[in-house]
């Protein structure tokens, strides 16, 4: 069986991975473990339907934005060992957004940057991830 260098072999997706680390809920600060409680009721199969739909709004919007919208919690996703300990992996797209928009800052044209990342978006965006990673994290920028 043949197929072309440009894609999988037939009958094979395309696939997307992803690394998610999880940790026990005492390696988070207080004021994340709150929010991970919080968000973790929800069954693994609800947490990526809604990443899905969300990333279908983002990609919907009329205006180009692609950080996650102002207020949208962060998702969590949570594993349990043999001894159903707990283990939190929060999605933080909204931080991942921005370190993804610097590394294209870096590497695209300024206006090919500009039309895909919006400025103001980008800033709003930043301001709020600036404020999780202080607040939250207790880091100092």
């Amino acid at each position: 069986m043949t197929h072309d260098d440009d894609g999988p072999p037939p009958g094979v997706a395309r696939g997307t991975a992803h690394l998610r680390v999880f940790q026990p809920l005492a390696a988070f600060p207080d004021a994340v473990q709150a929010r991970l409680i919080a968000g973790g009721h929800r069954t693994r199969a609800e947490v990526e339907a809604e990443a899905a739909e969300r990333a279908r709004r983002r990609l919907a919007r009329p205006v180009a934005d692609p950080f996650p919208e102002p207020g949208e919690d962060d998702l969590v996703r949570v594993l349990q060992d043999e001894h159903r300990s707990a283990f939190y992996c929060p999605d933080e797209r909204g931080l991942r957004a921005e370190m993804a928009a610097a590394v294209l800052e870096e590497t695209m044209l300024p206006r090919l940057h500009e039309a895909a990342i919006p400025p103001a978006a980008r800033a709003m965006n930043r301001g709020r991830a600036l404020v999780a990673l202080e607040e939250e994290w207790g880091l100092v920028l």
